[in-house]
Parts: structure tokens; C-alpha cells; sequence
């Protein structure tokens, strides 16, 4: 029977609360750099807890289970620093099925039972886990088993270009960037190419372009990133403005809280180019009186326009003022600042 995969995004954060309120234990599967790590942390910071990540792979046993210190006739073990005391959070064994056998063995009370010798977990705080597939030739992993995987609940995990796209745009990510893996619906199939190959791959653009260098250079560690195929056809889009042209005036009019990431970031990078791409599609947009109407009756569309101006650099603010120096006015007597 095939097992149905979540997708990282929304879906899987509501799973990850599901198994905070029963305090079990998740164990998320899925290919590399597809965000596991990531969600876990996000799910963390959205619920106001901490996120606390236990690294088998770089311990030994007495590194988890603590030094043993003599009590009057008995012996006691004292807890390492990087169990947590107090508080509420989620305590994260990441890449667990690369560490060695013996420090596999030493977390199964903690898995099973939350304490590690007198050592108790927090009620407030849940264990959870990553792992890469341990049937795939790709990945150097030791096989979790039956012992293992019993004390842990199986969510296989898989990207979705659409969800990492409004991730990516709500991070500012680079618009050639987001337009390129926007045109290739299954360009997370590639071994190579996955949601933090992209995001790696945007901010080397970010950097390209203020440093001013052919592309050669930037060619050759796209390429180390995803591969020579993707690389090329990556650079031949980047070399082309009209694929990179930014978020449209009605993606900024109806839902500017979605793209305002992308037109931080080109401020943030001094991107003027693309700055005036957009300001001058804009521009073009606000020209249309039924369109002008039409904004002034929305408060959420004057909000929105008032936070892109808001955001512009100056030089591009002065001139969306001297098109259309309603946009101010008009949000601030509806109450849009």
C-alpha cells in the first residue's frame, strides 16, 4: 500500500501541532534540503517555543546520558546542558539515522519513556526527528529498526513547488529565482535540486549582481549547486529581463502582503533595475481611471498600495507620488497606514 506524503508547508505545521498537543513523537522522512529542519523550526517560532536541535551524529553516548557523579553510596548521572530544564518547546534529533549504532541505542529511553536515567523531559516539550529515506543509494544512513521506528509516528515528507513559491516570495527571494522554479513544475524530481538548493541559489544572485561579475562565476556554483542542466537553463533565463520583470501591479494592489518580501528584497539590494520594472508597470496600471476607482472604493487595496509606497526607495516614492499623490491621501483619511 503506497503511503500518501504531506507536503512541506502548511499541511505539515498543523500535523506538528496535532503531535505537540498529544506530546508523541514524529519522526519526518524525506529527501534532502526539501525543509524538514526548517518546518520543525518555523512550526517552533510560530507557536512561541523553542526549538532545540540534538545532533547525534557529533555525540557519544556520554554526551546524552551525562557524567556519572558519585551521591553518598549510589552513583547519579548528571544531564548534559543541552537537555532543557524548563519551558516549553520541541527538542529536535535531527539526521538521526546517521548516527552511530551505540547512540541510537542510548536515545531509546529518551524516545520511549522522555527521561534518560533520572533525567525527566519537561512536560511542556516534545522530542521529534528527521531522517533521509534509508532505502535510497544516495544517502549514507544506517536502517532505524523495527525497535526504532515503533517509539516514533512516520510522516514522509515531499516539496511542492507552489508551496515553496509563497515561502519564497514572503522571504524576499530573488524574482529570477522564484520565476524560473514558478515555469518548471517538477523541478524538485532532480536529485540535485530541491527548495534549499533555490533559496542558496538566490541569495548567490543577490550577491552576483552587487559584485558586478561576468556570470561565469555565478554559472559555475549554480552548477554546484543543481547540476549543469538546470545551471544553463537558469542563467539563459536570468539573461533574459522580460522572465524577471517582479510581482505585477494586481499581485501588489489585491495582495501586497504576499509579495512584499520580493519588493523589500530588491530594495535591500540596491535593485533598481527591477524596482523601476515594477514602478513602471505600475505607473501604467494607475492610469486607468476604472482601476482608480476601483482601488479608492477597497480599503484593503489602498492599505496595500500605501505599504508598497511605504516601502519603495525614495527615489521611486517621489515618483509614484507625482502619477498618482491620491495614494497617500486617500489611505490615510480611510484609516490605511
Amino acid at each position: 500500500m503506497k503511503t500518501t506524503k504531506v507536503i512541506v508547508g502548511p499541511a505539515l505545521k498543523d500535523i506538528l501541532a496535532l503531535c505537540y498537543k498529544a506530546k508523541t513523537t514524529p519522526v519526518l522522512v524525506g529527501k534532502t534540503g526539501v525543509g524538514k529542519s526548517e518546518m520543525v523550526a518555523e512550526f517552533a517560532m510560530d507557536s512561541g517555543i523553542e526549538c532545540r536541535v540534538l545532533d547525534l551524529t557529533i555525540m557519544e553516548p556520554v554526551d546524552l546520558i551525562g557524567l556519572p557523579e558519585k551521591n553518598g553510596t549510589t552513583v547519579r548521572y548528571l544531564p548534559p546542558e543541552t537537555l532543557p530544564q524548563t519551558g516549553k518547546g520541541i527538542l529536535f534529533l535531527d539526521e538521526i539515522n546517521r548516527a552511530t549504532r551505540q547512540m541510537l541505542n542510548g536515545s531509546l529511553q529518551l524516545l520511549s519513556a522522555r527521561r534518560l536515567n533520572a533525567y525527566l523531559l519537561p512536560p511542556e516539550w516534545m522530542i521529534a526527528a528527521a531522517i533521509n529515506p534509508d532505502d535510497d543509494d544516495n544517502y549514507d544512513t544506517n536502517r532505524l529498526d523495527d525497535a526504532m521506528m515503533a517509539r516514533f509516528i512516520k510522516i514522509e515528507v515531499e516539496p511542492s513547488v507552489s508551496s515553496w513559491i509563497q515561502y519564497a516570495e514572503k522571504s524576499g527571494h530573488h524574482a529570477a529565482v522564484i520565476a524560473f522554479v514558478k515555469s518548471m513544475p517538477k523541478i524538485f524530481d532532480a536529485r540535485m535540486s530541491n527548495p534549499r538548493a533555490w533559496t542558496k541559489i538566490s541569495k548567490l544572485v543577490y550577491a552576483w549582481e552587487q559584485s558586478r561579475q561576468s556570470m561565469d562565476p555565478l554559472q559555475a556554483v549554480i552548477q554546484g549547486s543543481v547540476g549543469n542542466e538546470l545551471a544553463v537553463a537558469f542563467i539563459s533565463t536570468l539573461r533574459n529581463p522580460a522572465a524577471v520583470k517582479g510581482p505585477s501591479p494586481e499581485n501588489i494592489v489585491n495582495d501586497y502582503k504576499r509579495v512584499r518580501g520580493v519588493i523589500r528584497g530588491y530594495g535591500k539590494a540596491g535593485d533598481t533595475a527591477r524596482l523601476e520594472s515594477v514602478c513602471q508597470q505600475m505607473f501604467l496600471h494607475l492610469q486607468d481611471p476604472v482601476v482608480e476607482n476601483a482601488i479608492k472604493r477597497s480599503k484593503q487595496n489602498l492599505s496595500n498600495l500605501a505599504q508598497f509606497r511605504s516601502d519603495l526607495m525614495a527615489e521611486f516614492r517621489v515618483k509614484l507620488d507625482s502619477h498618482a499623490p491620491w495614494i497617500e491621501k486617500e489611505a490615510d483619511s480611510n484609516g490605511g497606514h
